[in-house]
């Protein structure tokens, strides 16, 4: 039996073959409960007052409350959009905290619509950390994120394979 990265070209998510805007990334983005179990495995347990969500404002600015290197983290930053057509992935977010530039995330698409994403461990493990944007309800209006949260259902989903 052959080793190797098989797992990672496996697809998890669609690929969004045209441009992603900002204003349809604009938002809170929540952690699924999918991926708050995978975390727990590893002993990443989220406590009391700590919110896993990622807030993309239209400014560019960002407020980062989730987890980095195993452990939570709360920063403040701007975030921006990277697309190129020519590669496989075409979409990453890209986030800025003071002097400390990171290439996070890749979004894609699902059966309930667009996700943040990136690898938990091993690339080739196929588990990923994702992140759905929470919908404000019609009757609440505005973009303050404060809407019910969509449940994640195929916790299967296929894999673009590695973050760059």
């Amino acid at each position: 039996m052959a080793s190797g990265c098989w797992v990672a070209a496996i697809p998890r998510f669609t690929v969004i073959k045209r441009p992603v805007t900002t204003t349809e990334l604009t938002g809170t983005w929540v952690l699924s409960e999918t991926s708050l179990k995978a975390m727990a495995v590893d002993g990443v347990i989220k406590r009391a007052g700590q919110e896993f969500e990622i807030i993309l404002r239209a400014d560019g600015s960002c407020s980062y409350r989730t987890v980095r290197g195993g452990r939570f983290v709360r920063k403040e930053g701007k975030w921006s959009l990277r697309y190129d057509s020519s590669d496989y992935y075409r979409h990453q977010l890209d986030f800025q905290f003071e002097s400390e530039a990171v290439s996070r995330m890749s979004i894609a698409s699902d059966s309930e619509g667009l996700v943040l994403w990136e690898s938990w461990g091993d690339p080739d493990e196929g588990i990923d950390l994702v992140y759905r944007q929470r919908k404000v309800a019609e009757s609440e209006g505005g973009t303050n994120g404060g809407g019910p949260i969509r449940s994640e259902t195929n916790s299967t989903s296929p894999a673009l394979g590695p973050l760059r």
